[in-house]
């Protein structure tokens, strides 16, 4: 899904206006996104379970979709300037390396009590 460039299409999206009541765990207001990177720190990001929007309400799996895009948004911004572990150099991010217009959204997996990993896929394999 192109959501991680910001161009929101979320036609694929499965039920994108789904409600996700419980997704953080029961009854939590935020949970954590974890990404694990090669080669750099583990990542993480506080996100709200909430629509403030309008009436607190479960957020949809499209807000799911988007606030898990600009986690990994953050993500390359933060590492995209950093040493990385070179045992990983095919998986360094930024200029020289993986960027965002090569990577796609393909699920978000609950891991633990209000823990959520993102899975990503790698459009072209790098060498």
């Amino acid at each position: 899904m192109d959501i991680l460039n910001e161009t929101h299409d979320f036609k694929r999206l499965h039920d994108r206006r789904g409600s996700l009541s419980g997704v953080g765990g029961t009854g939590k207001q935020t949970f954590t996104l974890r990404v694990l990177w090669p080669g750099y720190e583990p990542f993480s990001k506080t996100l709200s379970t909430k629509n403030w929007a309008k009436q607190r309400s479960a957020i949809t799996r499209g807000k799911l979709g988007e606030f898990v895009a600009a986690a990994i948004r953050d993500l390359f911004k933060k590492y995209r300037n950093k040493a990385y572990d070179r045992d990983y150099a095919s998986w360094n991010v930024g200029p020289n390396g993986i960027q965002l217009q090569d990577i796609v959204l393909v699920a978000v997996h609950h891991v633990s009590k209000d823990s959520w990993q993102p899975e990503l896929c790698l459009l072209h394999p790098r060498r």
